[in-house]
């Protein structure tokens, strides 16, 4: 027999995507302090591990973010009493637009700047191979009637390759030890990761302009709080 849960008069949160951009910013802080490091390679090691991390921690602010915006929708707090509580609790990003959808009456994609949105679902993506622990891996061809390899980005970081090229964002070196072969670049640099962090907020805004009030006034001074701004 099910044993019945209490129903809730009241709740409290410890909000976690709030305290995420000062983390950001500390970490960016202390970014290059790989340089104090015994050899080179851990040097690396550990600047690829910072903005990894910086990376992650972008994208779960942005997620978290989107779950609150979600919850100031709701209309009881007894969770099996309001359908959208019980499908917000198990959504994943993939659910975000039906569910915006269902509180916008349009899908989230479609009302805000498509450049911003784009670069949010890239930042997701990069967040889904990292948190699995997804190396990028660089596969090299021989180039027919030469004896050049050419080395191009495959598996589940091929999109965001893609992405970032576009927005002038690689360095020109590769891979350490292999500098002239084009296609090793790494993806895990301080521009990148910069580039990424630094959607954070932009995106933050365009939704809010997109809520109704009360909920753009809550959101809005949660995003001042997190922000400092």
């Amino acid at each position: 027999m099910r044993t019945q849960v209490p129903k809730p008069v009241a709740y409290a949160t410890h909000t976690v995507w709030v305290t995420l951009p000062a983390t950001i910013t500390l970490m960016k802080q202390h970014r290059n302090s790989g340089a104090k490091a015994s050899t080179m390679l851990q040097a690396q090691f550990l600047n690829t591990g910072v903005n990894a991390s910086i990376i992650l921690l972008s994208a779960t602010c942005i997620e978290g973010f989107l779950v609150e915006c979600l919850q100031s929708f709701a209309t009881d707090i007894h969770f099996e009493n309001d359908q959208l509580q019980k499908e917000i609790l198990t959504a994943m990003f993939p659910d975000f637009p039906r569910l915006f959808e269902q509180v916008l009456g349009k899908p989230l994609g479609d009302l805000i700047e498509k450049d911003i949105h784009k670069g949010s679902r890239m930042l997701v993506n990069f967040r889904n191979g990292l948190a699995h622990c997804r190396s990028a891996s660089y596969w090299g061809y021989n180039v027919p009637s030469s004896t050049e390899r050419k080395f191009m980005l495959g598996g589940q970081y091929e999109e965001i390759y893609a992405y970032v090229k576009s927005h002038g964002l690689l360095d020109t070196q590769g891979l350490k030890g292999v500098e002239a072969i084009v296609g090793t670049e790494s993806l895990f640099t301080n521009k990148i990761a910069d580039h990424f962090s630094n959607l954070v907020k932009p995106y933050m805004d365009e939704v809010l302009k997109q809520l109704p009030p009360p909920q753009t006034d809550s959101m809005g001074l949660m995003v001042t709080m997190a922000f400092g701004t």
